[in-house]
């Protein structure tokens, strides 16, 4: 069968059937048994052109079938969708035919009735005082009114000790001391369940992060534990807060401001490490200087690593142990945050503040492009917003600022406490310091 045999079969589909000889491809009548013009046989091509002949018919059959069915049934389906018409003026004239009736045999008994009580009424002579009908009147019911429901305010604070304390900053325990540091669970209780308190020497200039202070004790009840004056150290170098003021210099407390009769001398300087941004070395400096090419996590400690950034480029001395440099050190406004367990720089940011957790997340605040946002180990955002100040996370919540008040958000971001306060600080036991109208006091801030 060639491509001329099916062609012709779908021109000449509804005329009488004639064949094409395959051999000189003229048109023959379907009667002939041989070629009127090559005279060769046409038995081959007989019944295939009357078979495709009979195919493409039975096709069209099928398909004009399939089109009236598809139509029958969406004119059936939206016959069934109408509603069904109610004669509803017949029924409405009906009603008005029937209560005009009743009307008229009501009407019509009522002046019986009145005519027969009037003709009794003459007939007796009593007299009866006239009674005066007042129409009921049916109360409206009213809408129930929904309160509005009023902003977060600072009568809503439930608080533990209203504010009464006058001093410049109260710092909480937790941010002091690491979660997994032996020092926290030493000398009586636990440490994170104390704050700092006290004053910042402003006669001084700040150098770094750290100014000249004296600091005391409060808990968490808001109770002051150790009066600012002992000018209380709390040091995980040397595993205990201590006095430190000259005539008790050393001198070992408990959580409850107990002294203990220990002594805490005897320990350095603790080294600070810093990341050299022109050869990309690691340095931990104090009274030597050690030269490294990455930073060893130890047990227990966090993943984040805070490295204040320097600029050197001179040459390194080798002492024998610790090395010398021969240069001037410039110290660079700037921060390296280093992941202790891949072992990679994740970020370089401008400020930062005391690391966190998340669940079992780390996090840090850090500032950059003049905001603060929470990172995590890699480097990734991690709450959604900026703010222009925000501390660590405690109890799930981080105490955050904007346009000079602070208030507190959640993991999610989402403003918890709105900004009502002058200063806020981290939670303990969903409890937190918080600074209003110039006094410091102790605020439930998590059930």
């Amino acid at each position: 069968m060639d491509k001329k045999t099916i062609i012709y079969s779908f021109k000449t589909i509804f005329k009488k059937t004639k064949l094409i000889c395959p051999y000189c491809g003229t048109v023959q009548n379907y009667k002939k048994n041989s070629c009127c013009v090559c005279h060769k046989s046409l038995d081959s091509v007989k019944d295939n052109t009357l078979k495709i002949k009979n195919c493409i018919r039975a096709g069209i059959g099928i398909l004009v079938l399939s089109v009236i069915s598809v139509v029958t049934a969406m004119v059936i389906n939206n016959a069934l969708k109408k509603k069904p018409v109610n004669d509803n003026k017949y029924v409405q004239k009906e009603t008005e035919k029937t209560s005009k009736t009743e009307e008229t045999s009501l009407t019509k008994e009522t002046t019986e009735n009145t005519t027969s009580v009037k003709e009794t009424i003459s007939e007796t002579p009593t007299t009866q005082a006239p009674t005066t009908e007042h129409p009921t009147t049916v109360p409206q019911t009213e809408k129930p009114t929904v309160p509005e429901s009023k902003p977060f305010s600072i009568d809503d604070v439930k608080w533990i000790k209203e504010p009464y304390l006058s001093c410049d900053t109260v710092i909480p325990l937790s941010e002091v001391v690491g979660e997994n540091s032996d020092m926290r669970f030493s000398d009586g209780g636990d440490w994170w369940s104390r704050a700092y308190y006290g004053f910042i020497d402003d006669n001084e200039e700040n150098s770094g992060k750290y100014q000249s202070h004296k600091y005391g004790l409060v808990d968490f009840n808001g109770n002051v534990v150790i009066d600012y004056s002992y000018e209380i150290e709390v040091s995980e170098p040397h595993g205990h807060a201590y006095i430190g003021r000259s005539d008790d210099w050393g001198l070992v407390i408990d959580i409850n401001g107990n002294k203990t009769g220990a002594w805490a001398g005897g320990i350095g300087e603790r080294p600070h490490l810093y990341y050299n941004t022109y050869d990309g070395k690691f340095w931990s400096w104090s009274e030597v200087l050690y030269i490294f090419d990455s930073v060893s996590k130890y047990d227990g400690e966090d993943n984040i690593c805070i490295l204040s950034n320097i600029y050197y480029d001179g040459d390194y001395k080798n002492t024998g142990g610790w090395y010398e440099v021969n240069g001037n050190v410039s110290y660079l406004d700037t921060y390296t945050i280093y992941n202790l367990s891949t072992g990679r720089i994740v970020d370089t940011v401008d400020d930062y503040y005391v690391a966190g957790k998340i669940g079992n997340s780390e996090c840090i605040s850090v500032k950059k492009n003049g905001k603060y946002i929470f990172i995590d180990e890699n480097g990734k955002q991690i709450v959604p917003g900026t703010y222009d100040f925000a501390r660590c996370f405690r109890d799930g919540l981080a105490a955050v600022y904007k346009d000079g008040k602070a208030g507190y958000i959640d993991a999610t971001g989402k403003l918890v406490i709105p900004y009502i306060f002058e200063e806020a600080t981290s939670a303990y036991n969903g409890c937190a310091w918080v600074r209003y109208n110039g006094l410091w006091g102790v605020c439930k801030i998590k059930d």
